[in-house]
């Protein structure tokens, strides 16, 4: 299931919702909660769910890697999944982070979700990384195929890891995803902006 959104502020709130990846000890399991950055927030698994303007606004799920040097911020990398506009329709882009990735694919990115996989072809499948306002983001590639993100969310929802690889400066990188509370921090967000 797709919902719709707007686009405002999509690109600093990806950026700001990195300050509290960790999550508080006071804060519940699945309960929203209104972060200091204006954002709504709930923690699923190893993910975060995170609402623009109290809620109001877009949505995405995001998960970090810390590489354990205290950069709790942006993290060594990221997955999200967010909701965006593609031709005008409502749909949601894959934006992958990973410190010393090249700005844009150098070759095939893979991923799995086992038993399934899938190899991205740069500049179909997968691209550099764009702002909503057209600038590029550094260190990041995105899928925005809506055909290809359905797919693999829907076997997001029931897989357990998410492997990714691509090529680096100079070897073929991989990151590992868990996608454990996954399903139900997506599902949060449906509830969250269906229609009343």
């Amino acid at each position: 299931m797709k919902f719709i959104i707007g686009m405002t502020g999509w690109m600093m709130s990806a950026l700001l919702c990195a300050g509290g990846a960790l999550a508080d000890e006071s804060v519940s399991e699945g309960k929203w909660f209104v972060h200091e950055f204006g954002e709504l927030r709930s923690y699923h698994g190893d993910w975060l769910a995170v609402c623009d303007d109290e809620g109001a606004g877009p949505c995405r799920l995001v998960q970090y890697k810390l590489k354990g040097d205290g950069d709790t911020f942006f993290g060594e990398s990221r997955l999200s999944v967010a909701q965006t506009s593609i031709d005008g329709e409502p749909n949601l882009i894959f934006d992958f982070f990973d410190r010393g990735a090249p700005d844009e694919p150098q070759g095939l990115v893979t991923l799995e979700i086992f038993p399934n996989s899938w190899v991205l072809t740069p500049g179909r499948d997968v691209t550099e990384a764009f702002t909503p306002g057209g600038g590029t983001v550094a260190e990041s590639f995105q899928v925005r195929r809506p055909d290809l993100i359905d797919e693999i969310v829907a076997e997001m929802r029931s897989g357990s890891l998410l492997r990714l690889s691509y090529q680096g400066a100079s070897e073929r990188k991989k990151l590992v995803f868990s996608l454990r509370g996954f399903a139900a921090a997506l599902a949060a967000i449906e509830q969250l902006k269906a229609p009343s």
